[in-house]
């Protein structure tokens, strides 16, 4: 089954809806059931700190909020200080990815709401319509019950971060996302918590940075652009032609689907490779970088598209192949 935009494997970062992920279908995340867990409450007065004024105008220039500062910042931990220290804890913190968790809370009138932070997610600052502790600020709504608030850290690149409030019975779920974004960026600018750096992890490589400029040129024909798609998600490309690297944390690779196959790349690493079953010449090819534990692995993920006329699925798989293979060179090792 073919799925557009490296959503394929189950790349969190495909699953999009108004600028923010899908926290539904992300529910089953390898990692500890904390869903039943009891913890001490505790409640202090949330200070109001909504979005208001012009939307900042010039640059973003500042250095807290830069992607390769982004990529090595513990998002559960800015959900566990003082951007959420108005609120009563129902859970603690539970990653979703690197540079997204999620949490539930209660508010100070007594409300349960779900809580989600994205890290690096993709938003536009034509959309702005104030400002959240300097920066840009994007809100989206969802019904009654969801509000998205972004606060855009690059222009360039449409990139922002994003904090999801999602009320089951109704409540003030922008004024809740606002706030808890401000204080967000607050702690990336006064104390930012450092998230596990393992040996050989990908945690903080550049997605934009592992394919050669040699093999670009053979895959796009020519020069090619490389455009960060998100903390850990790079889109290459060059007219009708497009490649996605994606990193993330997921379940290990196991075996490999009926419409795809098991490949060896260089080094011996054992990847997966799935052609595309669509009109459009596609094809992906994804392997383990890194075992995390029995549930969890680091996983490099390449999906190729071709949308001209005279592309084929076999010429999309033997770029991805081509591809994967300078990449398993420039990546870092334990």
């Amino acid at each position: 089954m073919s799925i557009r935009a490296g959503t394929r494997g189950g790349s969190v970062l495909g699953l999009v809806v108004l600028g923010a992920v899908v926290p539904g279908l992300l529910g089953g995340c390898a990692g500890e059931d904390l869903s039943k867990a009891n913890f001490e409450r505790t409640t202090v007065r949330a200070e109001p700190r909504t979005g208001q004024g012009a939307v900042p105008a010039g640059p973003i220039d500042d250095p807290a909020v830069a992607l390769e500062r982004l990529r090595g910042v513990d998002a559960c931990a800015l959900l566990s200080g003082p951007a959420v220290s108005g609120y009563t804890e129902q859970e603690d913190p539970r990653r979703v990815d690197w540079g997204v968790c999620r949490r539930t809370l209660v508010d100070v009138g007594g409300k349960e709401f779900s809580l989600w932070l994205d890290l690096g997610q993709t938003s536009s600052a034509t959309d702005a319509t104030g400002e959240v502790a300097g920066l840009p600020l994007v809100e989206r709504t969802d019904g009654d019950t969801t509000c998205y608030a972004t606060a855009i850290t690059s222009r360039e690149t449409d990139l922002g971060i994003t904090v999801w409030a999602d009320y089951p019975d109704g409540g003030d779920s922008c004024g809740t996302a606002t706030s808890v974004l401000a204080g967000v960026v607050e702690r990336l600018r006064t104390d930012p918590p450092s998230a596990e750096q393992p040996e050989g992890s990908l945690r903080e490589a550049d997605p934009c940075g592992v394919v050669s400029d040699d093999v670009r040129a053979s895959v796009f024909d020519g020069e090619s652009t490389a455009r960060p798609a998100g903390l850990h998600v790079c889109a290459l490309g060059e007219g009708r032609a497009t490649l996605r690297v994606t990193f993330r944390v997921g379940f290990p690779i196991q075996d490999a689907p009926e419409d795809g196959e098991r490949i060896t790349l260089a080094g011996g690493a054992t990847a997966v490779r799935e052609p595309g079953t669509t009109e459009t010449a596609e094809c992906d090819v994804r392997w383990q970088h890194r075992g995390i534990d029995e549930y969890e692995a680091e996983l490099v993920g390449l999906s190729y598209y071709d949308y001209s006329e005279a592309a084929d699925t076999a010429s999309a798989c033997a770029h991805v192949t081509r591809v994967a293979e300078d990449v398993m060179t420039t990546l870092p090792s334990g």
